[in-house]
């Protein structure tokens, strides 16, 4: 016999689980809002039994199979803080492998976990039904949804990832820019429109955000020589773009270009001479210099000129440096003038770094942007405008506040995003495979990176046989996004001052402190919904 538990997606079910929460068996929505919940298998037959399946008609469903990854080292072993993961394994490494609506499965005596998408689209209530078949008898899982005649708002808050053309080649054991590579970089661009990102990070020069994490040189656009004067070849920046358009992904960021201002090292680009390749500014020439300003204020323009000609119609933003701090403004603003003539009327989403962020370990605070550092700038440079983003990997106390957690703490990004006015995250870890000893190491095997990450990996998606699958961590970041544009709809009902102080007391939420269960977050939600429909949506 088969038994079938509903249950939350913000609980991590082990394999080897024997007791669970309270089935979870309803939930309220907002049209075009996606809801997820998981249906916990397993059977009393010592050989297991094969079950099929069916998804009953009425809703647009995904269905996937939860595919536990394991973690070697689940937290900061001398490091007691609450806000890390103490004394339970990393919860969100897990893959979301996609299986067919209808089909077969070998049920055993241990956990087989269906995580279950559905999409609220006309107002009302209805039962989401899967239907479940032995020989012997058949049970149907039902799912209730109340659905507000309200539709949640075009995205704002949203994922700006780098994806790594390395680690795809890497990963596959494919050559760089081969035929396979490209067909696999399609793959990997559609699964992250699919999570909702519309703008990613384009390495049209080696990217260099932190000596810490070793990015291999990728440069879109190759600089040739000729009689002492440059020119460009953009042939595989037009293939990338292509690709990107043709998946809907519509939007880049340039990468640092000045990396950091602690070392003052250029990025090591390479530049073809006849048959000879050199690089042009080695990692001892000084980003500063009137040669490395001089010749990028040229590349800029350049690429710039391009993307016009390529009819890019997307919008292009700037990241002038890497983690600047406020010891840095001088040198930040020096840099900025150097390009400004290049960039000018494009966004630049950089923010100035106060250096007490890091020295106090607040491990979430937001921080001090540019369009709040007017008095630091220049006034000959127009600031026009800025998008506030949070950089989850530029702290280990950001990165692990949010991510070596539970997954309710991932989810609950979408709350502490809203709380703090932050509407980016920025990600360098979508597909982060660092190799050792020159080989790839399998994420699914190796998740700490050498103890780097304690939630059990970087990475956001994972190689499959066919191309990349979802983690439950990026799924729970695709959810947190949606939860933001929820708050986003709600404050125009509810004072946005009146939610803030909802989530202090229901959360106890601080820039360096968040408090939550999955039954607390739910709770919430629900109390959202039933506040909304009780005083706004009277008949």
């Amino acid at each position: 016999m088969i038994h079938i538990l509903s249950q939350p997606t913000l609980e991590k079910i082990k394999p080897d689980a024997t007791s669970f929460k309270d089935p979870y068996l309803q939930a309220s929505a907002f049209c075009q809002e996606e809801i997820t919940y998981q249906l916990v298998l397993c059977s009393d037959e010592m050989c297991g039994e094969t079950v099929s399946y069916e998804v009953l008609p009425g809703f647009t469903t995904k269905l996937y199979q939860v595919k536990p990854v394991c973690v070697s080292w689940p937290h900061y072993n001398d490091d007691l803080k609450k806000d890390y993961c103490i004394d339970s394994p990393g919860f969100l490494p897990d893959i979301l492998d996609p299986i067919p609506l209808k089909g077969t499965l070998l049920i055993n005596n241990n956990i087989t976990v269906l995580w279950v998408s559905i999409l609220a689209r006309q107002p009302g209530n209805y039962i989401h039904s899967i239907r479940f078949k032995t020989r012997n008898y058949e049970r149907t899982a039902n799912f209730s949804v109340h659905v507000l005649p309200l539709k949640l708002p075009d995205p704002e808050f949203c994922l700006v990832p780098y994806i790594d053309p390395q680690s795809i080649a890497d990963s596959y054991n494919v050559p760089l820019y081969s035929d396979v590579f490209w067909e696999l970089l399609e793959k990997y661009f559609k699964i992250a429109h699919d999570a909702g990102v519309d703008t990613i990070i384009l390495p049209i020069f080696p990217v260099i955000y932190d000596r810490e994490v070793e990015f291999k040189p990728v440069q879109l656009i190759r600089v040739i020589e000729e009689n002492k004067k440059y020119r460009y070849n953009y042939d595989l920046l037009d293939c990338w773009l292509f690709l990107m358009k043709k998946c809907g992904i519509n939007n880049i960021v340039i990468p640092p270009i000045f990396p950091s201002f602690r070392n003052i090292q250029c990025p090591e680009i390479i530049c073809q001479s006849g048959r000879m390749e050199t690089v042009l500014f080695d990692a001892n020439a000084d980003m500063r210099s009137s040669e490395y300003t001089t010749f990028i204020r040229r590349f800029l323009k350049a690429f710039l000129l391009h993307l016009e000609e390529f009819k890019f119609d997307g919008e292009v933003e700037f990241q002038i440096s890497s983690r600047p701090l406020y010891i840095d403004t001088e040198a930040y603003k020096d840099c900025r003038a150097a390009v400004f003539d290049a960039i000018k009327r494009r966004k630049v989403t950089d923010a100035l770094v106060d250096i007490h962020f890091y020295d106090t370990k607040l491990s979430a605070m937001p921080s001090i942007y540019l369009h709040d550092l007017k008095e630091f700038l220049r006034d000959d440079i127009t600031i026009t405008c800025h998008t506030v983003s949070l950089d989850i990997n530029s702290s280990a106390d950001v990165f692990n506040f949010l991510i070596a957690a539970p997954a309710v703490r991932l989810r609950s990004m979408g709350l502490f995003s809203y709380y703090h006015n932050i509407f980016r995250v920025l990600n360098l870890g979508f597909n982060l495979c660092l190799s050792k000893d020159g080989k790839a190491v399998d994420l699914k095997l190796d998740t700490d990176n050498g103890g780097s990450y304690p939630s059990g990996s970087c990475s956001l998606v994972y190689p499959g046989m066919n191309g990349p699958l979802s983690s439950v961590r990026l799924k729970q970041i695709q959810l947190a996004a949606q939860d933001f544009r929820l708050l986003r709809l709600v404050d125009r009902y509810i004072p946005r001052s009146k939610l803030l102080k909802l989530l202090e007391r229901d959360f106890g939420i601080t820039p360096e402190y968040l408090d939550v269960t999955a039954e607390s977050y739910l709770k919430f939600k629900e109390k959202i919904y039933e506040y909304i429909e009780k005083e706004f949506l009277k008949e």
